[in-house]
């Protein structure tokens, strides 16, 4: 009989413990929420934002003045804090002299597989580097400007494009491509 009476008193317990933790979850805010806000914080100092969008742990920054900005947070002791600038990253990486000699050897062997011939890449060419967001995520090209001999006297130019995508926190290679242009007048 005891337990009868009993009965409303825990079922309004059982509905206002359920009401706390619906509103504990309710109000409970998501990474991408809290990697906005480091974001906001990070950028504020650097120029007028424009935008700022959250994939994940990377928020893209665009600025009024100044290009995107690929920033990369991590969750430091539940708070998420700026970790890379990935385009300095990608062009940190490639500047480094063992993955450079790496990408001249993609060159190489591009055009050794193009025109069936041995090819020899002295050091000393220029790079070009770019990142950008696209439909498959976050991508990065190192552009490469070449000259070739095309016969004694003629020489032939070309731009050879290594594409690489951030996964995993780490850039990996995804295509090659190379393009060349018929001889240009000896100078």
């Amino acid at each position: 009989m005891a337990f009868k009476q009993n009965l409303p008193v825990l079922g309004g317990l059982a509905i206002a413990v359920g009401g706390v933790v619906a509103l504990v979850v309710a109000l409970r805010r998501t990474d991408d929420e809290l990697v906005r806000e480091a974001a906001e914080k990070y950028a504020a100092p650097l120029g007028t934002v424009t935008g700022i969008q959250v994939r994940g742990t990377i928020a893209d920054i665009a600025f009024s003045t100044r290009p995107v900005l690929y920033a990369e947070f991590r969750n430091v002791d539940g708070r998420w804090t700026f970790s890379k600038d990935l385009a300095e990253d990608f062009e940190k990486r490639m500047k480094d002299p063992a993955r450079s000699d790496e990408l001249l050897k993609h060159l190489a062997q591009k055009i050794a597989d193009t025109d069936n011939v041995k090819v020899t890449v002295k050091p000393g060419m220029e790079y070009k580097y770019s990142v950008v967001r696209n439909d498959q995520g976050l991508v990065a090209e190192v552009d490469v400007r070449f000259s070739y001999p095309k016969g004694e006297s003629q020489h032939g130019s070309g731009l050879f494009i290594e594409t690489f995508r951030y996964e995993g926190g780490d850039w990996q290679s995804q295509s090659t491509s190379l393009l060349k242009q018929g001889p240009r007048p000896p100078r």
